[in-house]
């Protein structure tokens, strides 16, 4: 028995073995300490020194490193990101592309100065990527002397052309440098910072980072500020060496088993009704997104409700959300992602990285259950989902064995956000720097939710891949979550099977009955209004056969892009 399989088994017994200055504590439960297993603690006791000591070193990041070492291990993720990228590589879809307005003052050798402060003072801004071996590794390059391009434009045209441009930056992971900056300027109208980076080197996070110690560093070239920020203890190649280390001390082992358990029997894909067939291959992915709002009344009423049954707002929504996916897809059990900082130790969260995790929802939804029901089971799995989020969701898809398919990704193709602390506006003294929301050109998964609190509501949009979705398809969506949330706050106590059912059956009843019925006029547009109301209500029944009013209309969606495809139009015989 592996060693870490000895300790689990023997906390499962009562028997907790611990380390205190190089020396075993032992505490039992009555009639715990059997002969057997006094005797197998004598003979594994120099394994199980090893063991613990290698878990109590691992406990926490340090900077320690040999002096002038360059070459670290990548994190989990970086070889999740390395290894999609050799199969395309270049591909713009792992890019984090952001642009900001400098109003005042702007001093163009402090802002020079400062991002090539930033640079030097965050190694992960300087590092590229090589194969050693068969192990991926950071290479950390000195700090350079010049990091901003300048550019200057004669149109808002081009100047939107150029963040465009920059966004799908194609990287050389293995070369270098993984970061593009760049100041454009048009006459009469305020300069924009373009920044783009690799998702290998960042997060969204390190974006708010980034731009807070900027700001710091640009006060000091100017002589405004001296010594605003703290020294550099630790760099995120100390923290993905922690995080190998945590692996290989077996610190991680009961999240292991945890998500086996709770993901086994998952189905691989949340087969949403696409109108379009799905690529063989997954590869760059055009997107575009569709707004979205819930108005701060129907958010309070929904965290009434959360806080009527101990969830939060994300809760709530994610049991909505759920509801949404299933009308969809059919699917009564799937799952969808969640993507979380990542930084649960303090030292962290003042780094630059790519440290995002994405944690895996299990969705199970019983359609006798009430909305109240949903609401608490959705509680239950992100509060599991959340304790156990130290597992990468790199090694669990390894775990799981769920990296095989080419046309989708793996494990989650559908993400949900819902960002409590949205990005606001830097103010410096004599120049006001605020962000440009971004144009998405790219989707990273098939459809992503994306909502912020902003003044009492949720604000956002859903981000979707072009090549599965019409902007039609998108729209019903948006509008159907809306009244699953109205519905869920107006009576929890409903049935979730209520959702599925068709407001007017009529015509569906007598149909089932083999009545003879007459087809009113305007049939698709009435077909087209009931989908956008109840998709999941059904439209036809033959036998132990049933099709959706929202299946029907993705179908016959299907059918009429084929048919113009082949050059039939009104008239055509």
């Amino acid at each position: 028995m592996q060693i870490d399989s000895f300790l689990s088994d023997l906390a499962q017994r009562g028997i907790s073995v611990d380390l205190d200055q190089s020396e075993l504590v032992i505490q039992a439960a009555d009639g715990a300490l059997t002969e057997p297993v006094i005797q197998q603690l004598r003979d594994r006791k120099p394994e199980i020194l090893a063991r613990l000591a290698a878990r109590q070193d691992a406990q926490n990041p340090t900077g320690k490193r040999a002096s002038g070492q360059t070459r670290f291990a990548a994190s989990f993720s970086q070889s999740r990101l390395w290894f999609l990228d050799q199969l395309d590589p270049g591909n713009p879809m792992y890019n984090i592309a952001a642009g900001f307005e400098l109003r005042g003052a702007l001093d163009h050798a402090a802002l020079e100065g400062a991002f090539v402060a930033l640079v030097k003072r965050h190694e992960i801004l300087r590092t590229r990527f090589a194969n050693d071996g068969g192990d991926l590794v950071q290479v950390v390059d000195p700090a350079p002397s010049s990091v901003l391009d300048f550019t200057e434009v004669s149109s808002a045209e081009q100047r939107s052309q150029c963040l465009e441009s920059d966004a799908l930056t194609r990287f050389d992971l293995a070369n270098g440098p993984l970061i593009k900056l760049r100041l454009i300027t048009l006459a009469g109208e305020v300069p924009v910072l373009s920044v783009c980076m690799h998702h290998i080197i960042s997060d969204g996070w390190s974006v708010g980072v980034m731009m807070k110690e900027f700001g710091a560093l640009y006060l000091e070239q100017t002589g405004a500020g001296i010594g605003l920020l703290p020294a550099m203890d630790l760099q995120f190649a100390d923290y993905a060496t922690w995080q190998k280390a945590r692996f290989e001390a077996g610190l991680l082992g009961e999240q292991a088993d945890y998500w086996q358990k709770t993901l086994d029997g998952v189905p691989p894909l949340l087969d949403l009704g696409t109108d379009l067939p799905r690529q063989r291959i997954l590869g760059k992915r055009a997107g575009a997104t569709h707004p979205l709002l819930i108005e701060p009344e129907l958010v309070a009423r929904l965290t009434h409700l959360g806080q009527a049954n101990s969830a939060t707002p994300f809760m709530v929504i994610s049991a909505a959300f759920s509801v949404l996916m299933s009308r969809f897809s059919g699917q009564t059990d799937f799952c969808f992602g969640t993507a979380i900082a990542g930084r649960n130790h303090p030292a962290t969260e003042a780094l630059i990285g790519f440290f995002v995790n994405t944690l895996v929802l299990r969705a199970r939804l019983d359609p006798e259950m009430t909305l109240r029901d949903l609401v608490c089971r959705s509680r239950d799995t992100a509060l599991g989902a959340f304790s156990h989020q130290d597992m990468p969701f790199e090694h669990l898809v390894e775990l799981l064995g769920d990296g095989q398919a080419t046309n989708h990704a793996p494990l989650v193709q559908v993400m949900l956000s819902l960002q409590n602390t949205p990005q606001t506006a830097l103010n410096l003294p004599g120049l006001g720097i605020s962000p440009i929301a971004p144009k998405v050109t790219t989707a990273k998964f098939d459809l992503s939710l994306n909502l912020e609190d902003k003044d009492g509501g949720f604000s956002g949009s859903i981000e979707y891949a072009i090549d599965l979705f019409h902007p039609d398809t998108i729209a019903r969506m948006a509008a159907q979550f809306i009244d699953i949330l109205s519905q869920m706050a107006d009576a929890p106590d409903t049935p979730v099977s209520a959702l599925l059912q068709a407001d007017d059956c009529d015509t569906v009843t007598a149909f089932s009955t083999g009545k003879t019925v007459p087809i009113p006029a305007l049939t698709l547009e009435r077909i087209t209004e009931h989908a956008r109301r109840d998709p999941a209500a059904p439209a036809l029944v033959y036998g132990d056969e049933t099709l959706s009013y929202g299946v029907l209309d993705v179908l016959s969606s299907r059918f009429s892009h084929y048919l113009r495809g082949l050059g039939v139009c009104a008239g055509s015989r």
